[in-house]
Order: structure tokens, then C-alpha cells, then sequence
């Protein structure tokens, strides 16, 4: 029995070894995959600020001053 614990024993090591190593190797992929995402998320607010502000300028273009929206008003009622 001795013999066998003790051929055991280097076969653990290397077991726990190469799961410390996998867990470092999920951080790793945790941290890049975060990383990611919220470089992706600013990018995205980005692109969804422009354009918002493009509608908004094309809005702005297309309506009237807005003394001739107020005269129409006053006119029209």
C-alpha cells in the first residue's frame, strides 16, 4: 500500500497543477471577454450619439423657425 500512495503523489501535483493553470487561463478569458464588451458598449454609445445628433440636426433643418411655427399657430386657431 505504501507504494502506491507514494506513486500517487506526483500524479496529484500534476493535477492540481494544471488546474491552478486552467483557472488562471479563465481569468484571463474572463478579464479579455469584459474587456471586450465594454470596449464594444463605448463604441456602440458612440455610433447611437451620432446618430441621434444627425436626426436631430435633420429635424432641426426640416422645421420651420420658430417664430413662423408660432404665427401659423396664432393664424390657423
Amino acid at each position: 500500500m505504501p507504494d502506491n500512495t507514494l506513486s500517487a503523489q506526483p500524479d496529484l501535483w500534476r493535477i492540481e497543477r494544471r488546474l491552478i493553470a486552467l483557472e488562471y487561463e479563465l481569468r484571463l478569458t474572463e478579464h479579455r471577454l469584459r474587456t471586450h464588451l465594454l470596449e464594444r458598449d463605448r463604441v456602440w454609445g458612440e455610433h447611437l450619439t451620432s446618430g441621434m445628433s444627425l436626426i436631430c440636426r435633420v429635424l432641426a433643418e426640416a422645421m420651420p423657425p420658430l417664430r413662423q411655427r408660432h404665427d401659423r399657430d396664432v393664424s390657423s386657431g
